[in-house]
């Protein structure tokens, strides 16, 4: 495992509750929240790519999204396992290519609507792929705020979503 780099956290566009587990730019956000409603009878499932960072302060770790690789529109969460199952060379291959200086730094699932909160099929989903313990989920359901997760025993930690100021440069 890569050790993180020290690095303060980003400039917030919006203030949120609580310190964020996940930074990404407001453009990212709309990409994968417009993946996730391009098929509304469809979750749409990926890879987050960016980097992991630790807290000079806190020391505890965050990671900045600089992008993401689309998966697939699955069914539910199982069928997005699946497929990450047979295509997980081929999403990392994706995420070297378009991205050669980031990392792999969580999985999104975005809905076009839907209720409830992640739960063990998403579990199986961060425990089988995502064993780094920075990395990272991110949960985007219809107009609801997007939440970042992390698995805490048998549930998710849930934190806001930090937008990064517009003027910040990449």
């Amino acid at each position: 495992m890569v050790e993180p780099l020290p690095k303060p956290r980003p400039a917030l566009a919006e203030p949120v509750d609580g310190t964020p587990l996940l930074y990404a730019f407001a453009d990212v956000l709309d990409e994968i929240r417009f993946n996730g409603r391009w098929r509304p009878d469809r979750v749409a499932g990926g890879l987050l790519v960016g980097e992991h960072y630790q807290d000079p302060d806190s020391g505890d770790s965050y990671v900045q999204v600089e992008g993401f690789v689309a998966g697939a529109h699955c069914t539910d969460t199982a069928d997005f396992i699946r497929h990450l199952r047979l295509q997980w060379k081929a999403s990392a291959a994706t995420q070297r290519y378009h991205f050669p200086d980031a990392e792999v730094v969580g999985w999104y699932l975005a809905a076009a609507r839907g209720e409830g909160a992640p739960g063990q099929p998403e579990l199986v989903l961060h425990n089988t792929f995502f064993s780094h313990p920075w990395q990272t989920g991110l949960w985007l359901v219809g107009d609801a705020a997007a939440r970042a997760l992390r698995p805490d025993g048998d549930t998710f930690a849930t934190t806001s979503v930090g937008l990064i100021r517009p003027d910040r440069a990449r």
